[in-house]
């Protein structure tokens, strides 16, 4: 009785070529995660705040958008600018005053709205971080990072 194993090293070399190659340029992932980082970020209004709720308005703030007629009194939604710059875009283009930027080897959004940093810092208003990343969203990078790596990622573009 005997046993035999055969090793194949153009076929695994095959295989750490084509991991090295999707590794030096990470684009599609950088795509998909920047998706993900959108719709976090458009959730973390709809859900005023995760994963521990915004400070809620004051009520000289909530009378004077009542005086104003303005009907909204969502936490960082008077006016809807700093949603809106944030939110992800079917037809692929940026919505105005949002940032959106990918390399081979990351991912950024953001938005340039005046006041949106004092809002995500607290630093002269209640501190109400919209740009913050869930622990579910860092599991979805992962799962994105590794199916690009191992081949298996497709995208429409």
């Amino acid at each position: 009785m005997s046993i035999t194993i055969k090793y194949n090293a153009d076929a695994a070399i095959a295989l750490l070529d084509g991991i090295r190659e999707r590794t030096i340029d990470m684009t599609p992932a950088m795509k998909g995660i920047q998706q993900v980082m959108l719709q976090s970020a458009t959730q973390n209004f709809i859900d005023q705040g995760r994963p521990a709720r915004w400070v809620p308005l004051a009520e000289a703030t909530i009378r004077r958008r009542r005086n104003q007629n303005r009907s909204s009194i969502e936490i960082l939604g008077d006016t809807g600018y700093l949603k809106r710059s944030l939110s992800p875009s079917s037809s692929g283009s940026i919505p105005e005053g949002g940032i959106r930027r990918h390399t081979k080897q990351s991912s950024h959004i953001g938005t340039n709205r005046p006041g949106a940093a004092n809002h995500q810092r607290g630093y002269t208003v209640p501190r109400r971080p919209f740009l913050l990343h869930q622990q579910q969203d860092r599991l979805d990078y992962r799962s994105i990072i590794i199916t690009h790596v191992t081949g298996k990622f497709t995208t429409g573009a």
